[in-house]
């Protein structure tokens, strides 16, 4: 009796889930998962794990990205970001947390949040934007990460650590850098 009460949803399970997969892409309620492939764009609510995945225009996450070996274009983050061997070619802003790790972007790096820490990562510009409450904003640099032109803290309360390999090619505005 309790088997048949429970067919329902598990016919409802089988039906959406596979109609959810695109073939590089699996969504699941909560959870996007992306492997080896390309896509057009990536429109997740949950969890985003991308893992060699080339997304063609637009990745937009709302909760947390997690991308390997990914090929980006825009991205629009709000959440938590790591991004692991990942080049991100287009405009893009993440909005909370942001790792990255041997990762490039192509063009100014945009974030809104209290703590970021880019190692052995490649950008033009950085520019930090504004966040509620005020606080100090902290860009850790480790490794040998370059930020080949200018670091802009919008607020004006930003503190930039840079460690012994890491370089700026530009100037910190609105914050000051302490030497690691």
């Amino acid at each position: 009796m309790k088997l048949l009460k429970l067919l329902p949803v598990v016919a409802t399970l089988a039906i959406s889930i596979p109609a959810f997969a695109t073939g590089v892409c699996q969504k699941y309620p909560g959870t996007t998962i992306c492997g080896k492939g390309e896509v057009d764009n990536v429109v997740a609510y949950g969890v985003a794990t991308l893992n060699g995945t080339t997304v063609l225009q637009k990745t937009d996450v709302s909760g947390t990205l997690t991308a390997t070996d990914a090929n980006l274009n825009m991205v629009n983050s709000k959440g938590n970001t790591t991004l692991q061997k990942t080049t991100v070619n287009g405009s893009n802003h993440f909005f909370g947390g942001l790792q990255t790790n041997g990762s490039t972007f192509k063009k100014t790096l945009t974030i809104s949040s209290s703590s970021v820490t880019l190692t052995d990562t490649k950008t033009v510009d950085v520019s930090l934007g504004d966040i509620k409450p005020v606080v100090t904003q902290e860009l850790y640099l480790k490794g040998n990460t370059l930020i080949n032109g200018d670091i802009t803290f919008k607020q004006g309360h930003g503190i930039v650590y840079l460690s012994d390999n890491a370089q700026i090619s530009g100037k910190v505005n609105g914050g000051k850098v302490v030497h690691q």
